[in-house]
């Protein structure tokens, strides 16, 4: 039995349905960082899927297939799933409304008709839990705006780096993080004859998915208004309303937080010295390959010297 949480829909009834799979490893870090969003959920009779967690190798039975930074995908089992995973991520996302506005949820106040039990799929909370949870998260978001590489640094780097860099440098880093080994860009590498340190650079490229969304978008779009728009509807109510809401409610701006935290961690691998380096050892056309090779990149300051 298996639970769907991308478009994908990924169906796992035995255990090659997971190792089978283009891209599988079964060995990865026991890093927060390692992990990007859970593909499936799956179940099986007995102990038969092994944990990639280096640490782990449990056998078990429930767990998660897992897309990692590097564009590979993992089994977590149940435990490393919630240790190394916001927990978030690992409830199956509804289907929802596609609009450029944050959503919000819905309220109703809780009063002597309503019923002793909450609807199915509903939370009863009150007004003050509502807004420590709004409360935290704001905290949260200007924590990780103001933190040394945090937020802020994220998207001066992101930025900049884009600006100073060929695009044809991020077509290669998106093919890497999309299909790892299996990237076009290795092929090339292979029958271009490179050397075994050229592919052990590119290989060993940390924090591809940096680019893969819009820190601004997240943060502030998505968490900051979402709280705005909140409340602006709890404004209507008393401090003493309890308030049923859908279970969930708070779960876009959960999932933008983890999002966005998620962004900064890969940034933090990508933006070393070291990785920078490696980035020359890309299959890129000469003038760019030559910028490349020039780049002298400030990672504490996000920009170019």
């Amino acid at each position: 039995m298996s639970k769907f949480y991308t478009a994908e829909r990924v169906t796992i009834n035995s255990l090659n349905d997971l190792t089978q799979r283009p891209g599988f490893s079964d060995t990865v870090r026991p890093l927060r960082s390692e992990f990007r969003y859970v593909v499936a959920a799956y179940s099986f009779p007995r102990k038969i899927a092994s944990c990639s967690v280096t640490n782990c190798y449990q056998n078990h039975k429930k767990g998660f297939l897992v897309h990692t930074a590097h564009g590979r995908e993992c089994c977590l089992c149940d435990s490393c799933a919630r240790k190394l995973m916001p927990a978030e991520m690992l409830k199956p996302p509804r289907a929802a409304k596609v609009s450029n506005r944050p959503a919000t949820p819905k309220t109703r106040t809780v009063t002597k008709n309503t019923p002793a039990e909450p609807a199915a799929d509903t939370v009863v909370l009150s007004l003050s839990e509502i807004r420590q949870r709004c409360s935290d998260t704001k905290t949260r978001v200007d924590t990780l705006k103001k933190q040394p590489r945090g937020a802020s640094w994220l998207y001066q780097s992101v930025r900049n780096f884009r600006q100073t860099c060929p695009s044809e440098l991020f077509e290669a880093l998106k093919s890497l993080h999309q299909q790892g080994e299996n990237s076009p860009v290795i092929e090339q590498m292979i029958e271009a004859d490179a050397s075994d340190a050229q592919l052990a650079d590119i290989e060993n490229l940390q924090g591809l998915g940096v680019f893969n969304g819009d820190i601004r978008q997240l943060l502030i779009d998505t968490c900051l208004k979402g709280i705005t728009e909140l409340d602006k509807k709890l404004s209507r109510y008393n401090d003493s309303d309890t308030l049923q809401l859908p279970e969930n409610w708070f779960d876009e701006i959960s999932q933008a937080l983890a999002s966005g935290e998620q962004l900064i961690a890969e940034a933090s691998l990508f933006f070393t010295p070291e990785n920078l380096q490696r980035l020359a050892s890309l299959p890129l056309e000469d003038k760019a390959r030559q910028k490349i090779r020039k780049l002298q990149w400030d990672c504490d300051k996000g920009t170019a010297r």
